[in-house]
């Protein structure tokens, strides 16, 4: 189970980080150190795939899933590492990247963390804590 959890976390991961690098904006930071690290040439591969594929139309989907999906892969790997463990330390380490996305949106919200609070992104990754903690757990 351990060898489906870890599986499971790099498909999450994958998935998401592919939307991310083929639809989000070239002006984040992220860009910049895959061009400083010399593999632009990949994030330019990932850019021109599906091309065909309109952003408007699955603008939710593009900017909601990728860190909903991050945060599900999270919950498999150290559900890989804490296998079986239900002690307090492996609960506080199945909940530290999925308090910390939750909470980060709320902080949006409410005007102490800096960016836009956008429902959507609550909403996924308030269903992607779920789910990532029931793989998790398994």
């Amino acid at each position: 189970m351990r060898g489906l959890k870890i599986f499971f976390g790099f498909i999450f991961l994958f998935i998401g980080s592919y939307l991310y690098l083929k639809f989000r904006s070239e002006t984040l930071l992220m860009f910049k150190w895959a061009e400083n690290l010399g593999l632009d040439f990949i994030v330019s591969s990932i850019r021109r795939s599906f091309e065909g594929l309109n952003l408007y139309q699955m603008n939710y989907f593009v900017l909601s899933a990728p860190y909903g999906l991050w945060v599900i892969s999270f919950c498999c790997f150290i559900g890989a590492i804490w296998h079986k463990d239900s002690s307090v330390s492996a609960i506080i380490w199945r909940l530290f990247v999925p308090v910390i996305a939750i909470s980060s949106e709320i902080l949006q919200f409410v005007g102490f963390l800096p960016g836009t609070f956008d429902i959507n992104d609550l909403l996924v990754l308030i269903v992607s804590t779920i789910i990532g903690l029931i793989i998790s757990f398994l």
